[in-house]
């Protein structure tokens, strides 16, 4: 052995007088026909400890037929600065921790063909895959098909078991909580994603809005190249008497990107223009303001959907669709 090179199973059954087949069959602790002392297990296991050898974990895992690793992709790059994205990563994460299994993130580089990803998402790496997708994503039908046993989570996909949180309720509460607060024109900015989990809470928010009497103005919501979005400039052109009284954002990020514009343009929130969000996830540094919002169990439904994979590697069938509860936040935006 070399120095600075990691010691191999040829290197421990030479220093413990054997050969490979009997090394292997002492470490590796599987069945085998070979039948070993109890001298010669120890002088392997000592020879071992000596030349701190460690399996193969590669090798390890061609055995067992399973990587004991959960892989998660989403179609894009993953930001964490993304209060969203944080909560699902830590719940993963966690829930990994606490079934004593790797967690693998799966990025998408510019060019890769659908024929790319899909054969590095099911080329044995991982033992079960968490996908988070548009619902027409032309790589879901793929994955639905194939060996490695997928769970959608957030945006349930046609072919696949989903986890996601009961977006029409929250859409709901946003509603009856504005209504009862005396609102009746309303700004909603609509989410810029082919996300059906943003359709159906906007879709839920506006039923629930003419069945209490309120109008709803749609606009675009802010993306990456926008300096103002659309809700905020239908705001800011109105005249003062003529302007809707609350606003409700897709996700909590774009309602704290309003509130910062709208306060910078001298708009009193809640004062001039109640705001409401939707996500109700933690950030690390505490806000100057508590955000009205819907709480959603982000972190609760990527940890979930942990365990649902590994029940599943045991035997158990994957529900077709979980939906988790949420729940309605008072605070000083609205």
């Amino acid at each position: 052995m070399r120095r600075n090179e990691a010691p191999t199973l040829t290197d421990v059954a030479r220093r413990a007088g054997v050969n490979k087949i009997t090394a292997s069959v002492v470490l590796s602790g599987g069945r085998s026909n070979t039948r070993v002392s109890d001298a010669t297990r120890e002088r392997i296991i000592a020879a071992a400890a000596e030349l701190r050898y460690e399996p193969n974990a590669i090798a390890r895992s061609l055995r067992r037929r399973e990587t004991q690793a959960i892989g998660f992709y989403m179609g894009g790059f993953i930001d964490a600065r993304s209060l969203f994205l944080a909560e699902v990563l830590s719940g993963i994460q966690q829930s990994c921790e606490r079934h004593q299994r790797d967690f693998m993130m799966h990025g998408a580089f510019r060019g890769d063909t659908i024929d790319d990803i899909y054969t590095e998402l099911v080329n044995g790496k991982v033992d079960g895959l968490i996908l988070h997708a548009f619902s027409d994503s032309a790589l879901a039908p793929r994955l639905a098909t194939s060996h490695l046993p997928v769970i959608a989570i957030t945006d349930p996909i046609a072919g696949l078991p989903s986890i996601c949180v009961d977006d029409a309720a929250g859409g709901r509460l946003q509603a009856e909580y504005l209504a009862a607060a005396g609102h009746r024109h309303v700004l909603y900015g609509v989410c810029p994603f082919r996300l059906s989990s943003t359709v159906r809470r906007y879709e839920a928010f506006c039923a629930a809005a003419y069945e209490l009497g309120m109008t709803v103005t749609a606009g675009a919501a802010r993306t990456d190249n926008d300096i103002v979005s659309g809700v905020e400039r239908h705001f800011l052109e109105l005249e003062t008497g003529k302007r809707p009284t609350a606003a409700v954002c897709w996700n909590d990020e774009f309602a704290y990107q309003m509130i910062e514009y709208l306060r910078a343009q001298g708009i009193n929130v809640p004062g001039d223009l109640a705001v409401v969000g939707f996500d109700g996830s933690t950030s690390p540094i505490p806000s100057a303001y508590r955000l009205t919002t819907i709480r959603a169990p982000w972190r609760k439904m990527a940890g979930d959907a942990v365990s649902l994979l590994i029940a599943h590697r045991e035997g158990a069938a994957l529900p077709e669709q979980t939906i988790l509860p949420v729940e309605f936040v008072h605070g000083d935006t609205a």
